[in-house]
């Protein structure tokens, strides 16, 4: 690498000294083309089969309400049954006469109650007709005085009327006469308001032109004074800029002269530099040379250690996926021989028939057992198959390392190569570019002693020409400004000319306004006058007619006096005689709930004994308590039942429950509410745990887990074996990567991360992991932008870039 720089830094300089030449790029490694992906924040977990059994979840026993001799079955063994259908019946001869019985006396009662209740009522009806009677007399009595009443009333409400309608009709003229004046009220106001209106219009329009003319006066004013200012402005300017600007044109060209003569004194420099450096190259490229032989042999010893490698990890992968296989079918047969359950297979090998085992059970597990000893399986338990899967792991690692020491040699060899190449081909060109630099750099100094011969005539020119141009360029603005100055005098005197003859109209208007006012308030006075005087008249006529109708008023109202004491001595006499028919009346109607009562109570007995009767024929019919099907029938037709033996089974087959047993690992990583899949029969069914045992079988060493399973959409026999999983491991809200981009390297893992191109090597710490993702727990952001190809020149400091699948 240091040879490499060295060669860029001589092609860098023979470029500066020709510079009027097309540079020169040099040659460059091409950049990996890699993707990349960014950590995600995702839950990952990590699931087991089990074996379990099945059964459901609610079973009822139904029994017979009593005893009795079965008449008649309507279900079988396997029926489908939904809640209060008829299971069965009982006879029904002996309750059906008690209830017969029952009815009979129950009717009888009621009989004799509505005799009694028929005589009661004739007494009651008896003694309301003498009291309807007296009441049709005493309203007919009462009527009588009554009209007499309203004829008085009607005498006395004819006088009020009539002196209603005189004073309606008085008052009206009154109103009459106080809505003209009201009316000549509003007039005169509307009048003097709207000339007023006119004086104060007049006054406001006088006042708004002083203020308009005081505006205009102002802005002019201010126009004048900000034309004076930019006059000055112009001539404070001309004085300092004229100066100013021609000292800084003539500095810049000093500058520009200075430049120049730099760089003719640059360009020599580099011309020596470039022929001195040239000499170094011939040795470098004997130096690569070697260094390329180097690189050759390491890649060659690095290639047989990567097939070693390759071969390890293949084998610890065929192994681990051999000793899962065999763990799934010794679980399938330890879930099928409850004896099993929980015993080692190097335990179960020596088992016999003698121990109580079929002989095919004995054959299976030494199947199982030789396929082990063949694959140099030593166990199958969770413990064994998560060492195997270490030892997977690093196989994998080691093969990893040994991809990254192959990579690292052959890059090391390829850019050696590169270097060689490089510095040999650099070599003629840098002899070849020395001679054309030499040659032009002649001409270009030439160049640079022409521009500065230029420079110079410009300098002498510009210290001359420079004043008289500013000067002449701010004499034309000061010209336009002392004009814009004339102007705004101007403005201001037609100004004062526009307003004053507007102002002397608006005092004109005002003076007018004023005489309205008075001629109005002078013509509304008389009229006025004339109101009130009708309203006087009016008040008069309202006084004489209240004392002509007043005296005929009250000799209507003794009348009504007179008639209405005669009503009041007409109802006392009636009413004593209605009291004494209303005793007899409540009497009869007192001896009619006393009737009810005492017939009430034996009919209610009577009711009770046939409900009674009635829930014993209600017990001989037995209905199903639940929807289900029916397990067992054990009783049989024209036979004795009691109430202590099971009639039937019904069971709810939609939900199950799956019992199965696992390890004290398991159990801690299990909860309640979490979620299980049952596979039966190649079909799958959704449930939850629902209890997990916290003691330990002492002959298994297992843990019971039970679950319910929701089985309305397939069916599932009572006691069948099934495979049930669920999640074992889970994590949630942590970085996760594909697992192919970890690489391993002296028991540390890493990662590629593009940073700005270049391939940088970051250093990780993992978690849990599955078959395609492992979880990041230090080292990468989800900023960070994760290299996932794999590549023999990947490596630290590698140039990268993104490109396709």
């Amino acid at each position: 690498m240091k040879i490499y720089k060295k060669i860029l830094l001589l092609l860098c300089s023979i470029s500066l000294v020709g510079c009027q030449q097309e540079e020169i790029v040099p040659t460059t490694t091409a950049s990996l083309v890699v993707q990349t992906i960014h950590p995600s924040d995702k839950e990952i977990s990590l699931s087991e089969d089990f074996m379990g059994s099945m059964s459901p979840k609610e079973t009822t026993y139904v029994f017979s309400p009593m005893m009795g001799i079965v008449d008649k079955i309507n279900v079988e063994e396997g029926d489908t049954v939904t809640k209060g259908e008829v299971l069965f019946t009982l006879e029904d001869d002996t309750q059906s006469f008690s209830r017969d019985q029952a009815e009979a006396s129950y009717n009888q009662l009621q009989a004799s109650k509505d005799q009694a209740l028929l005589k009661a009522n004739l007494d009651i009806e008896n003694a309301q007709a003498s009291y309807n009677q007296l009441l049709l007399a005493r309203d007919q009595a009462i009527i009588q005085a009554q009209n007499n009443i309203n004829n008085a009333n009607q005498a006395h409400n004819q006088a009020v009327l009539a002196k209603n309608q005189a004073l309606i009709q008085a008052q009206n003229t009154l109103d009459n006469a106080k809505k003209v004046y009201d009316q000549l009220l509003v007039a005169q106001d509307q009048a003097t308001t709207q000339v007023k209106n006119t004086v104060d219009n007049a006054y406001k329009s006088y006042d708004q032109l002083l203020v308009a003319q005081e505006q205009a006066l102002i802005q002019a004013e201010n126009a004048a004074s900000n034309a004076n200012a930019g006059y000055n402005q112009l001539i404070v300017a001309r004085d300092q800029s004229v100066g100013a600007g021609v000292d800084m044109q003539l500095l810049e060209l000093e500058n520009q002269i200075q430049t120049l003569k730099n760089n003719i004194s640059n360009a020599k420099l580099q011309l020596r530099q470039a022929e001195d450096d040239l000499g170094k190259v011939a040795d470098d490229v004997e130096e690569a040379k070697v260094d390329f032989d180097d690189a050759q042999n390491i890649l060659e010893d690095e290639d047989e250690l990567l097939d070693e490698a390759l071969e390890a990890y293949e084998e610890a992968q065929i192994k681990l996926s051999t000793a899962k296989t065999l763990a799934e079918q010794y679980g399938l047969l330890q879930s099928s021989v409850p004896a099993l359950a929980g015993v080692d297979i190097n335990e179960a090998i020596n088992f016999t028939v003698e121990d109580g085992f079929p002989q095919s059970v004995i054959n299976s597990i030494e199947d199982i057992f030789y396929a082990m000893y063949y694959a140099d399986i030593k166990g199958l338990s969770t413990y064994d198959l998560f060492t195997l899967s270490e030892e997977a792991t690093d196989a994998q690692a080691d093969f990893a390392e040994a991809q990254e020491n192959y990579s690292e040699a052959k890059t090391e060899e390829v850019q050696n190569e590169a270097i060689f190449e490089q510095l040999e081909d650099g070599f003629e060109n840098a002899e070849i570019q020395v001679d054309n630099a030499e040659e032009l750099t002649g001409e270009s100094i030439e160049g640079l002693e022409e521009q500065l011969k230029i420079l110079e005539e410009i300098y002498m020119i510009s210290s001359t020409q420079s004043i008289n141009d500013a000067v002449s360029a701010y004499d034309e603005q000061i010209s336009q400004a002392l004009l814009g100055v004339e102007q705004a005098q101007i403005a201001i005197e037609n100004t004062n000319i526009a307003y004053k003859e507007q102002i002397e109209q608006a005092l004109l208007g005002i003076k007018q306004a004023e005489e309205a006012v008075n001629l109005t308030n002078n013509g509304y006075a008389e009229q006025i006058s004339q109101a009130l005087l009708g309203i006087n008249q009016a008040q008069e006529a309202i006084n004489l007619t209240n004392d002509s109708y007043n005296e005929q008023i009250n000799k209507a109202q003794l009348a009504i006096d007179q008639a209405t004491q005669g009503l009041t001595m007409t109802k006392d006499s009636y009413n004593e005689q209605i009291k004494q028919v209303q005793i007899s009346l409540s009497a009869a109607y007192n001896s009619k709930p006393l009737i009810e009562e005492a017939y009430t109570e034996q009919l209610n007995s009577a009711n009770i004994g046939i409900k009674n009767v009635d829930y014993l024929l209600n017990e001989l019919i037995v209905t199903s308590p639940v929807n289900g099907i029916v397990d067992e029938v054990n009783i049989e037709e024209n036979n004795p039942i009691s109430s202590s033996n099971t009639a039937c089974v019904i069971s709810d087959y939609t939900s199950m429950e799956a019992t199965f047993y696992v390890s004290q690992e398991i159990k801690d990583t299990l909860s309640i509410d979490q979620e299980i899949v049952v596979t039966y029969d190649g079909q799958k069914y959704n449930g939850h745990i629902i209890e997990i045992d916290p003691n330990m079988n002492q002959q298994t060493s297992l843990f019971k887990i039970v679950a319910t399973v929701d089985v309305s959409h397939g069916t599932i026999p009572n006691g069948v074996s099934a495979i049930i999983n669920t999640t074992t491991h889970k994590i949630s809200e942590v970085l996760t990567i594909p697992y192919t981009a970890v690489y391993f390297e002296d028991g540390k893992q890493f990662v590629y991360v593009d940073r700005n191109g270049i391939a940088e090597k970051q250093y990780v710490k993992t978690g849990l992991f599955d078959d395609s993702t492992i979880v990041i727990t230090e080292g990468l952001t989800p900023s960070d932008e994760v290299i996932t190809t794999w590549s023999s020149q990947l490596r630290d400091g590698t140039p990268v870039k993104k490109g396709g699948a």
